[in-house]
């Protein structure tokens, strides 16, 4: 069984030698980086990271070529052809996928399913006297994660001006046989199975993704300036609320707000134990816990 990451990444570069360190250590077998880059420089420090290793593929776009748009296609046709893999996970580097005990490949030798839709939550960022302060992956308890809050909306947002971003819920990610994937939905959500076939799906109860979205206020305006970007060569792209989120930073941006945003992300530590008490924010090993006792999602 041959397992392959597909991850993307544009601002998370800081993130992603300990996201690829990571799948490998649950059983990832070899990884397709796709790179929305925006300069050339970017791409030559990329280059010479991953030279010469043949568990990792690279793949770079620049942001306003036509193609960035499909970088998921473009990133599945790059797995099937170079590794002939059996199962396909698709994610983005500020994204670490957390399997009860530890082994990805435990949790598909038995798989009675073909696509698996993976429950993705933020992590909370705690407020320190020099910045944001991540709760490390490799924690004694395990990292913090905001599982009880509402699916963040344009609606929510507005009508809760104390709501934090952080703290609303942010949509699955998906692993799938690659026998059953001809392509991939906006936002690598779900996978578009070949003409004719019948997915088996199913939503993982003991696997999970600590979806790390901010680190710091440099990155996260390093993010926005791509999102602009991205948004005057490919908005007219999206449909409805795609995306909202990205527009409102960009206003929040043109009003000065970005720094106020940033540090409305993080908790004050009174926060966080209390918000631990009411359940809103749990350890993987208390979600999967839960998910076991009431026997679904």
């Amino acid at each position: 069984m041959k397992i392959v990451a597909c991850i993307g990444f544009g601002d998370e570069g800081s993130l992603l030698s300990d996201c690829l360190g990571h799948l490998f250590s649950i059983g990832v077998d070899a990884v397709v980086v796709t790179h929305m880059s925006r300069s050339d420089a970017d791409s030559g420090r990329l280059r010479t990271q991953f030279d010469g290793r043949a568990d990792v593929a690279l793949l770079q776009i620049r942001q306003t070529d036509a193609e960035a748009f499909e970088f998921p296609q473009a990133m599945l046709a790059c797995a099937q052809r170079q590794f002939a893999p059996d199962w396909l996970l698709f994610g983005d580097a500020d994204e670490f996928w957390l399997p009860r005990g530890g082994s990805l490949r435990a949790r598909l030798a038995s798989a009675r399913y073909d696509v698996l839709q993976v429950p993705r939550f933020n992590l909370a960022l705690e407020a320190g006297p020099d910045g944001p302060v991540p709760r490390d992956l490799r924690h004694a308890e395990g990292p913090l994660m905001f599982v009880g809050g509402p699916t963040n909306d344009p609606e929510l947002i507005a009508g809760a001006p104390d709501h934090r971003w952080i703290a609303g819920g942010v949509g699955r990610k998906v692993l799938a046989r690659a026998a059953m994937t001809a392509r991939l939905a906006l936002g690598m959500h779900d996978v578009v199975p070949p003409p004719g076939t019948e997915p088996i799906r199913a939503v993982a109860t003991d696997l999970v993704i600590a979806h790390l979205p901010f680190t710091t206020l440099e990155r996260f305006r390093h993010k926005v300036q791509g999102i602009r970007e991205v948004l005057e060569h490919h908005g007219h792209r999206l449909r409805g609320n795609e995306a909202w989120h990205w527009r409102r930073w960009l206003e929040l941006e043109d009003a000065g707000r970005l720094d106020e945003e940033f540090r409305r992300q993080l908790l004050p530590p009174e926060t966080i134990e209390q918000w631990r008490a009411q359940g809103l924010l749990q350890t993987p090993e208390q979600y999967f816990a839960r998910a076991a006792a009431e026997g679904t999602i």
